[in-house]
């Protein structure tokens, strides 16, 4: 099975989310996040303008003890966040999981994309397993594409919405950004927008 996404569906998509979180915030609707594989609260997290511009609070959930702790040291100052250093599986007990460390990343001169890129044991998401095999990744239009065999409705999940969250990701900071360009597309926030696309 190839697994691509309808193009014409994605904009519609997030723009329903985004308007959507929006409502809820300027309507003062009392919100929470509960928000898994939070990374350190900053790289390539979109909801971090929300939470900022709204002030929600919520649960945030990190396994990897190293971004946990930048994750608990970037949101210091949020009284109404709740912290927890685990992993959210369908396994009970304790799990092995795979990962790319940030001394890795430096030293051997990996994308900082791959930060915070982990699974658990034996691997479900293309980390070498042969549960499901990347076929390609790329960027297409500006936002990422994976195609790949293999895989279950979960995995086919989790790539739609790493797809559909890289039209809506800065990919220079990691913020929240949106579509950009006219004939060659990018995601971007305001600060990393070329002046020719700023509306």
């Amino acid at each position: 099975m190839t697994n691509q996404i309808n193009e014409e569906k994605k904009p519609a998509q997030m723009d329903l989310l985004d308007e959507t979180l929006h409502f809820l915030g300027k309507n003062k609707i009392d919100t929470n996040i509960v928000h898994i594989g939070a990374n350190d609260g900053y790289t390539y997290d979109d909801m971090r303008g929300y939470i900022k511009e709204y002030e929600w609070g919520g649960l945030f959930v990190e396994p990897i003890t190293e971004y946990f702790e930048d994750l608990k040291e970037n949101c210091k100052n949020n009284k109404n966040h709740i912290f927890e250093n685990c992993a959210i599986s369908d396994a009970d007990g304790e799990i092995e999981m795979l990962y790319i460390s940030k001394d890795d990343i430096k030293q051997n001169d990996l994308h900082y994309g791959y930060r915070g890129m982990a699974c658990s044991l034996p691997p479900r998401n293309g980390f070498g397993s042969g549960y499901e095999r990347d076929e390609q990744v790329k960027e297409k239009y500006g936002t990422l594409r994976f195609y790949t065999t293999g895989g279950d409705k979960l995995t086919d999940g989790m790539i739609w919405f790493a797809e559909n969250m890289s039209a809506r990701t800065c990919e220079v900071c990691g913020m929240p950004g949106k579509m950009r360009g006219k004939g060659w597309y990018y995601a971007a926030c305001d600060e990393h927008t070329q002046k020719e696309d700023l509306e």
